[in-house]
């Protein structure tokens, strides 16, 4: 391929061959050949370096373009891809899901799967399902993150090996855990509804309804016992009396909460 730097050369040879005296019409009867050289009159050829200049230009614009279009018109057709679209930590906690999009990739097996907080790893495990991976979250390393963790906020890690058709892909992520109390709401016809926000279990303990006929008279106390929550799970707690005043009472641990106890009181009566 002619390239700059040839034409470099030849620049480099023409100015050599001027300081020395020696001109282009010197040159060039010893390469054309259809003169006669014994019979040819010798003419001074001045060397004009301002064409020369625009030659050389004109060569080594075209010998960018030449390197270009292979860049342009060869770019290869059949590329893979493989792109995470969004991934997420299930409401109830139970699973991550990762949903990818794939172009001529489809998604074979898990190599390997960890969940990790602080000291504690666990292996885990999941499925395929198309473009999706579900990995299981066991729950005992959330009982491990509430017990451990110093902050309302916490983070799972996930570190996964997937198998492709193609090769191989890896991902790494953190997913956040937010330790809540408990939400409770009261209405007026004797019920509590108590909501676990969390991804563990919480117990109330002693739930107990007061009911009052009047200002004037001590409380008659009904025990409903202790009751656990679920993760991501409701109750509906019941008072069956509701002449008069009626409250239903219960406590339940919340390590965040100052002293580490919450304490609910909750009018239920019209």
């Amino acid at each position: 391929m002619i390239t700059f730097n040839f034409f470099l050369k030849i620049l480099k040879k023409l100015v050599n061959l001027k300081k020395k005296g020696i001109i282009l019409g010197d040159v060039i009867p010893l390469v054309a050949k259809h003169h006669n050289a014994h019979h040819s009159t010798r003419r001074d050829y001045p060397i004009n370096f301002k064409v020369l200049t625009i030659i050389v230009f004109i060569f080594l614009v075209a010998d960018i373009l030449i390197l270009l279009l292979p860049f342009y018109f060869n770019q290869p057709t059949d590329t893979f891809m493989m792109e995470l679209r969004n991934t997420y930590l299930a409401s109830d906690g139970s699973y991550i899901l990762l949903n990818y999009t794939l172009k001529k990739l489809l998604l074979v097996s898990i190599a390997s799967c960890i969940l990790s907080y602080s000291e504690m790893k666990l292996n885990c495990s999941g499925k395929i399902n198309g473009t999706e991976i579900i990995v299981f979250v066991n729950r005992f390393i959330y009982s491990y993150m509430y017990r451990t963790s110093n902050s309302s906020l916490v983070y799972l890690n996930l570190s996964i090996n997937i198998t492709l058709d193609k090769g191989f892909d890896t991902w790494t992520g953190s997913y956040p855990v937010n330790w809540k109390p408990l939400e409770v709401y009261s209405f007026n016809n004797g019920t509590v509804k108590v909501h676990n926000p969390n991804y563990i279990p919480f117990n109330l303990t002693n739930v107990q309804v007061y009911h009052y006929k009047s200002i004037y008279e001590l409380p008659t106390i009904t025990t409903l016992g202790n009751f656990t929550i679920d993760p991501n799970s409701t109750i509906i707690l019941q008072a069956d009396n509701l002449n008069g005043t009626t409250y239903i009472r219960f406590y339940y641990n919340y390590k965040f909460a100052p002293g580490g106890v919450v304490y609910e009181s909750r009018q239920v009566s019209p």
